[in-house]
C-alpha cells in the first residue's frame, strides 16, 4: 500500500511559501530525503486551516477564472499550482456517500469503485473530513505486459481511510487502490511529480475479483488519430498503421495501430489474416491480444 509518513509538527505556512520551499529543493520521488522534505511542507500547509477557504472564495468571486484557465482536471479538483519542472499541487474534493453529488453524478464520476494504479508518484494528506476509504493492493509492474484481460498478481494489503493529518506516499506502478466514498464530505491535498514521458506509461483499471486488467485509463492522442486516419484517409492511414504496428518504439502505440487495422477489416478472412500476422509481431502486447482474440473466436 502507499507508504505512511509520520510527520506531525505545528509549523504553519501559506500556499506561496509551500510552493517556494518545494520548488527550491524539488520533489524527487526516488529520493527518500526529498520525499520527507516535501511531506514536511505538505503538513505545514495542512496546519494552515484557512488558506483553502480563501482560495475557494476568491475563485468564486472571480468566476473561477484561474481554474478555468489552468485546471485540466475535473471539477472535483482545485489546481493550486502547476510548475514547469513537473511539480504540481492540487486539492481534491470527495463527497460523502449520502451527499447529493453522489446521488446526481454517481460514484464513477469521483473515481470511486474504480480500482486503479497511477502512472506518477504523489504525496497526499487528509485536509478536511474523515477521508475517503481505500482497499489497498500492490503488484509488480515489470511482470505485466499491459493488455486488457491480462491476469495480474494483485496482493491485498489493507483497508483504511485518509483521515485528517494522515500523509501517504503513492508509488507509481506499484500501489493500487479501490476508492470507496467517505463517510462525509472530505478534502485531500496532493503534491504530484509529473513528466513529459508520463503519458507513455500506462495507468490500469483492474477487476479485483478476477485479478485482471479491464481498461487502460490514460490515452495518447496518436491512438485516436490512428483510428481516424484509417477511416478518413484509408490508403495512407492503413500504410501508417502497418508501419506503427511493426516498428513504433512504444508497445502501446503498436497495439493501438493493430486495433485500428482490425477495425477496418471487412470480413472474417481479412481479420484472420491480420490476427495471424499479429501472433508473429515482435510486440508481446500485440501477440497476447491476438492470442486472446483467437481463444474468444474459438
Amino acid at each position: 500500500m502507499p507508504l505512511s509518513i509520520n510527520c506531525s509538527h505545528e509549523e504553519s505556512i501559506d500556499l506561496a511559501e509551500c510552493i517556494d520551499n518545494i520548488e527550491s529543493r524539488g520533489f524527487d520521488p526516488k529520493d527518500k530525503d526529498s520525499v520527507g522534505y516535501s511531506a514536511y511542507q505538505l503538513r505545514a500547509l495542512y496546519n494552515n486551516r484557512t488558506f483553502l477557504n480563501d482560495i475557494i472564495i476568491k475563485e468564486l468571486q472571480n468566476r473561477c477564472q484561474t481554474q478555468n484557465k489552468d485546471n485540466s482536471y475535473s471539477g472535483q479538483s482545485i489546481m493550486l499550482y502547476s510548475g514547469n519542472n513537473g511539480i504540481a499541487l492540487r486539492a481534491n474534493i470527495w463527497p460523502g456517500k449520502d451527499h447529493y453529488l453522489m446521488r446526481s453524478s454517481g460514484e464513477a464520476a469521483f473515481y470511486f469503485d474504480t480500482p486503479h494504479d497511477h502512472n506518477f508518484d504523489f504525496l497526499t494528506i487528509g485536509y478536511m473530513g474523515p477521508g475517503y476509504w481505500s482497499e489497498y493492493y500492490e503488484y509488480d509492474y515489470e511482470k505485466v505486459t499491459g493488455y486488457v484481460g491480462e491476469k495480474v498478481d494483485l496482493r491485498f494489503i489493507e483497508k483504511s481511510c485518509l483521515s485528517e493529518g494522515k500523509i501517504l506516499f503513492y508509488r507509481a506502478h506499484k500501489d493500487v487502490h479501490h476508492q470507496l466514498p467517505a463517510d462525509s464530505l472530505s478534502i485531500s491535498l496532493n503534491i504530484m511529480h509529473q513528466s513529459q514521458v508520463q503519458p507513455w506509461y500506462d495507468q490500469y483499471h483492474f477487476d479485483l475479483d478476477n485479478k485482471k486488467i479491464t481498461k487502460i485509463l490514460n490515452h495518447i492522442s496518436g491512438e485516436i488519430l490512428l483510428r481516424i486516419a484509417v477511416q478518413m484517409v484509408p490508403e495512407q492511414g492503413e500504410e501508417l498503421a502497418h508501419e506503427y504496428a511493426k516498428s513504433h518504439p512504444s508497445d502501446r502505440m503498436r497495439s493501438s495501430a493493430w486495433d485500428a487495422l482490425l477495425s477496418i477489416k471487412k470480413n472474417d478472412e481479412e481479420q484472420q489474416s491480420l490476427i495471424e500476422e499479429a501472433c508473429r509481431n515482435d510486440s508481446m502486447m500485440i501477440q497476447k491480444k491476438a492470442q486472446a482474440l483467437i481463444k474468444t473466436i474459438a
